[in-house]
């Protein structure tokens, strides 16, 4: 899907990644930014790890064949991570921040 500024036509990315909510029920999309970072991962088929936030630190990972998790370089990190999708097949439940509405 593109948009168009005005003055040239860009990729519409922020609904491209989600990632599982602390409470793994509902998805959340990350920002444009973060998802321009995991979609040129992606394309490139470079997703050994892609830093996604520094305040706590994040990456994402690639783990098999469309399996994303997302990790924390804390110590009080879920060893487990969360889950991230690409794309919002077999979402059914998307909850959007009020900062990103």
């Amino acid at each position: 899907s593109t948009q168009s500024t005005g003055k040239k036509k860009t990729n519409i990315l922020r609904a491209t990644w989600f990632f599982r909510d602390d409470d793994d029920k509902s998805w959340l999309p990350f920002s444009a930014e973060v998802a321009f970072k995991l979609e040129d991962a992606y394309l490139k088929d470079n997703f050994d790890r892609v830093d996604v936030s520094f305040n706590p630190p994040r990456y994402v990972k690639k783990e098999g064949e469309d399996i994303y998790r997302q990790y924390r370089t804390t110590k009080k990190a879920n060893p487990n991570g969360r889950l991230v999708q690409r794309g919002y097949n077999n979402i059914k439940y998307v909850d959007v921040p009020k900062h990103l509405q």
